[in-house]
C-alpha cells in the first residue's frame, strides 16, 4: 500500500513539473536570430539597377512563430518573406529588393517581425550602398577628340 502512495505521489510530482515546464516554455521572452546580418553593404551599383539581398531569419524557439513584414521604408523597397511561418529552430528567407529613384546613397529598410502567442519582435533589415550613373560623352568630349572635325 506504501508502494501504491509513493507511485501516486511521484506521478503528481512529474505532472506539476510538466505543467511548470511548459508554462515556463510559454512565456519565455520570444527571440529572433538573423544569422547573416541586419545590414547589407552592395558597395557601388550602376544607376538605373535594383539591388536585390536575402536575409536569413532564424526562430530559435521551440515553437512555430508567424513572420510578417509590417513596415516598409520606402516606396522603392519591396520585401518577400519567404514562408509566413518559421518553423521551431526553423530558417526563413527574407529578399529586399530596392529600385533607387536617382543615382547617389542608397539607405533602405523593412521591419521584419516574429509573432507567437500576442508577442511580437520586431528587427529592422537595411540595404545600402551607392547607386552610380555610368558617365556618357558630353559634346564637349566630344568637341575636344576632334569630334567636330572640318
Amino acid at each position: 500500500m506504501k508502494h501504491r502512495f509513493l507511485i501516486i505521489e511521484i506521478a503528481c510530482i512529474l505532472l506539476l513539473a510538466m505543467i511548470a515546464y511548459t508554462a515556463y516554455a510559454r512565456t519565455r521572452p520570444l527571440a529572433i536570430n538573423t544569422p547573416s546580418g541586419t545590414i547589407c553593404d552592395v558597395g557601388s551599383v550602376p544607376y538605373p539597377t535594383v539591388v536585390k539581398h536575402t536575409f536569413k531569419i532564424e526562430n530559435p524557439n521551440t515553437y512555430s512563430v508567424a513572420l510578417s513584414i509590417p513596415t516598409i521604408g520606402c516606396a522603392c523597397t519591396k520585401a518577400y518573406p519567404s514562408s509566413n511561418t518559421i518553423p521551431s529552430h526553423g530558417v526563413a528567407d527574407v529578399d529586399v529588393t530596392v529600385t533607387p529613384d536617382e543615382p547617389g546613397q542608397i539607405s533602405a529598410g523593412v521591419c521584419a517581425q516574429v509573432e507567437y502567442n500576442g508577442k511580437k519582435v520586431q528587427t529592422w533589415l537595411f540595404v545600402t550602398g551607392t547607386a552610380v550613373k555610368s558617365p556618357s560623352k558630353t559634346h564637349g568630349e566630344l568637341k575636344s577628340r576632334g569630334g567636330n572635325q572640318k
